[in-house]
């Protein structure tokens, strides 16, 4: 699995705590599964759940299997930086950021 860098990761735990819960709740519905859990799969187990206790059980349970669905795949290091920065944007004060985005699989194909 890759990891984002210390740095962000601690400004995405520091910016979601920072926040009250209503907002944060807000925040993480926004969020498209798949950045979410290769956001939440990069904390610490404390951390994590502390997040997913802000989600519906039923989203809750379905970032569960995608971060279960993520850790069989290759993801690169960028595409889980760039998951975690767009968390970061999503909680950031003002109108929400450009949500946008793909974490994209790195290839397994054998070349011919």
């Amino acid at each position: 699995m890759g990891i984002p860098s210390p740095e962000i990761r601690r400004r995405f735990v520091l910016t979601a705590r920072a926040m009250d819960r209503l907002t944060l709740e807000r925040c993480l519905d926004r969020a498209r599964n798949r950045e979410l859990a290769v956001a939440l799969a990069s904390l610490r187990y404390g951390e994590r759940q502390e997040l997913l206790g802000c989600l519906s059980p039923t989203r809750a349970r379905r970032i569960r299997e995608e971060m279960a669905y993520h850790s069989t795949l290759r993801i690169s290091d960028g595409d889980y930086e760039m998951a975690m920065q767009r968390m970061v944007d999503n909680l950031a004060p003002g109108p929400p950021g450009r949500l946008r985005g793909y974490v994209r699989p790195v290839s397994r194909r054998r070349p011919l």
